[in-house]
């Protein structure tokens, strides 16, 4: 079967909105369209009431498409960062994933605090951005950087696939319905996807290795 559909990045949002805009009033109904609406910085590409609104985004016209995306037959599709977020860690210290030492949080390459998927503030965190994408109008939710960094600096005991595995299956059951499906980006195919209105999404893979991968 082929694929098709429409990638709506935060820099096509900061940059690009006209062409945008332009490219969507020519897709025909229920076309796939995924669209980032919050960076691994933590700000958001919308009038969210959960974190800090990035300062250069032309509010307007990131409305307009939204309201595009979600009123025109389309098949609506949010993504944001679910446990990357630096903003919200730097705020909740006790809810992020901590360096070995315990001094701290722990950082990224890109200095960004990872989120503990084992903390109620954390997943409430994430429950509540559901709730505001679903009431927006959106069909479906994807939770990208749903995982736990591997590196040998920070301190995570538990057994990582359970935690997220758990945290998954109370994201899913708070926030799914028949209409609304809650998925899930990650990078290994052996994650853990619970049972319900959901799907698995994967990075990094080659459009020429796609059949074999599915």
């Amino acid at each position: 079967a082929q694929m098709y559909g429409y990638y709506i990045t935060t820099d096509m949002l900061l940059n690009d909105g006209y062409r945008t805009m332009q490219i969507l009033r020519t897709l025909p109904a229920q076309t796939p369209v995924m669209i980032e609406l919050k960076d691994i910085r933590g700000r958001f590409y919308y009038n969210s009431s959960m974190g800090p609104i990035n300062s250069k985004l032309d509010m307007a016209q990131a409305q307009q498409i939204i309201s595009f995306i979600t009123d025109s037959g389309l098949y609506a599709i949010a993504k944001f960062p679910a446990l990357r977020d630096y903003y919200y860690g730097l705020d909740h210290v006790s809810d992020g994933i901590f360096l070995k030492s315990g001094m701290g949080l722990w950082m990224d390459d890109n200095r960004c605090y990872w989120l503990n998927p084992q903390s109620q503030g954390t997943l409430s965190y994430i429950i509540q951005i559901i709730t505001e994408l679903k009431l927006m109008g959106f069909n479906e939710v994807v939770l990208d950087d749903f995982s736990i960094p591997t590196s040998e600096k920070l301190r995570f005991d538990a057994d990582r696939d359970e935690a997220l595995a758990t945290a998954a299956k109370k994201i899913l059951e708070t926030c799914a319905t028949e209409r609304f499906a809650v998925s899930f980006c990650v990078n290994n195919a052996s994650f853990q996807l619970p049972e319900g209105r959901s799907r698995l999404y994967m990075k990094n893979q080659s459009a020429s290795e796609l059949k074999s991968v599915a």
